[in-house]
């Protein structure tokens, strides 16, 4: 006679079988029923669940990436945010954790804060263990981050998200250099410049811009890129002409804006002017069919923005591995 087979098909069958394999101290077999049953009914619950066993594992990257998935749950409750901070330290990430922290602080109200204050303190005090204890592991880095402006491109871009896993005090270091540097692309600052607005720095950067000079900038003060009116605004415009027209086309230059976007920010007003024309740019260059003049004076306007337009493009050509 055959062998009859089971074959798992709903929810409650998968976490019984996770139930066995913890029972058996088979982990990793466990994790995998459990993800089979989250895939199939997701909830913060499990999610947790799930991301505590990882982190049983030492798999850190991989409960952070479980996290994500409900971040706003994780950060609404002490005893979760607690959790996710633990992770953040344990993957040595602690530019995010003093962000997340900080962005609790900002929100809560007065009975909150003096937790998070001692959270903060406990994270600092795990920063500089860290810091003392791989500090010329640190050093090598620090030391090939400041080399960035003397190396390629292509080096740039392989190099520069080593950043984000500095201490605090040593990626505001090395941020005072490479956003002055005219010699650093301008994404690699732009990503640089994130970190920093998101860590709510109130420091004063020299921030060198596509024009060759060097402006003023406190992180502090101003929007993420896709949080800009500006961005907003010429998004939203770009959806009204084109997505009903022509989708494909929409999710291309939607693309290409953001990147575009990257490279002008923290200061897009010095050439995009007016979204409308921006996006009428665009027009002129992928598909003229759609476009009409309301005036010569808009028509001089969108040719300029056309020529601004394909200066960065050329720019991200620069960017592009391949090309280096």
């Amino acid at each position: 006679m055959a062998q009859a087979y089971q074959f798992p098909k709903n929810y409650e069958r998968f976490l019984e079988m996770g139930q066995n394999d913890l029972k058996q101290k088979k982990t990793k077999e466990a994790i995998a029923c459990f993800q089979q049953a989250y895939a199939i009914t997701p909830s913060f619950s499990l999610n947790f669940f799930i991301a505590s066993l990882f982190a049983e594992q030492g798999a850190y990257q991989e409960a952070r990436n479980f996290i994500r998935k409900y971040r706003s749950e994780y950060l609404a409750k002490f005893e979760y945010l607690t959790f996710y901070l633990e992770i953040l330290i344990e993957e040595k990430d602690f530019l995010t954790a003093n962000a997340v922290i900080n962005e609790q602080m900002l929100n809560c109200g007065s009975e909150s804060l003096q937790p998070l204050v001692n959270l903060k303190r406990y994270v600092k005090s795990k920063e500089l263990l860290y810091q003392q204890a791989e500090q010329w592991d640190l050093a090598k880095v620090k030391a090939k981050l400041l080399a960035l402006p003397e190396v390629s491109v292509a080096q740039q871009l392989e190099s520069f998200s080593e950043a984000f896993y500095l201490p605090q005090s040593d990626y505001l270091e090395v941020c005072q250099v490479l956003l002055a540097s005219a010699r650093v692309h301008s994404l690699v600052k732009s990503r640089l410049l994130e970190k920093l607005v998101v860590l709510n720095s109130k420091k004063t950067f020299q921030f060198a811009w596509i024009d060759q000079k060097r402006y003023p900038v406190v992180p502090a003060a101003i929007e993420l890129p896709q949080d800009d009116p500006l961005y907003l605004r010429t998004a939203t415009y770009l959806k009204v002409s084109l997505l009903s027209h022509d989708p494909i086309l929409y999710h291309d230059l939607l693309e290409e804006f953001k990147l575009q976007f990257a490279l002008l920010w923290p200061f897009p007003d010095k050439r995009l002017e007016s979204a409308e024309i921006w996006v009428k740019a665009y027009l002129l260059h992928y598909s003229p069919g759609l476009l009409k003049y309301h005036s010569a004076e808009e028509k001089k306007e969108i040719e300029r923005a056309e020529k601004i337009q394909e200066q960065l493009r050329l720019s991200l050509a620069d960017w592009d591995p391949g090309n280096n």
